[in-house]
């Protein structure tokens, strides 16, 4: 992965509210400077935890709904809605999420033209969290305008 999409991915994330990040190794090292200078201050503020392996996450935090997100996803993200806790799971910006992921949850895509075969990592992430986040930011319009 590239060091700058982590950091805007992190940035991303804070923006949106999300706090925890789960990264699988083999990854990107999140202390290198590229990582942190393009991520404008979010790694401070985000629980980042590293994992081996993705079942090892699976088993701990079973509880979750899962999300993966991949282009052989079974349905559109504008079929999905949750207020549950919940993770969202990316794969590499080269090859994506294998196959073993539709046994995970709900396997989902983002629906995007032909002519590409498919999105930026960070902008699928950002795309995803303001989807995922926007009955939240919904709530507190609704709360400030009550005010």
């Amino acid at each position: 992965m590239d060091m700058g999409n982590m950091g805007t991915m992190m940035r991303t994330m804070l923006g949106f509210g999300y706090l925890h990040l789960v990264i699988i190794r083999p990854a990107v090292d999140i202390f290198d400077p590229k990582v942190i200078r393009a991520s404008m201050g979010a790694i401070f503020h985000l629980n980042i935890q590293y994992y081996d392996n993705f079942e090892s996450y699976y088993q701990e935090y079973k509880y979750h709904e899962f999300y993966p997100f991949m282009l052989k996803g079974a349905k559109n993200i504008h079929q999905i809605s949750t207020n549950n806790v919940h993770s969202l799971v990316f794969g590499n910006e080269s090859s994506g999420l294998d196959d073993t992921y539709l046994n995970y949850g709900q396997s989902v895509f983002i629906p995007h033209s032909e002519t590409i075969d498919s999105l930026n990592l960070s902008m699928a992430l950002g795309l995803t969290l303001f989807h995922f986040s926007k009955e939240q930011f919904q709530r507190k319009e609704v709360l400030r305008d009550n005010v």
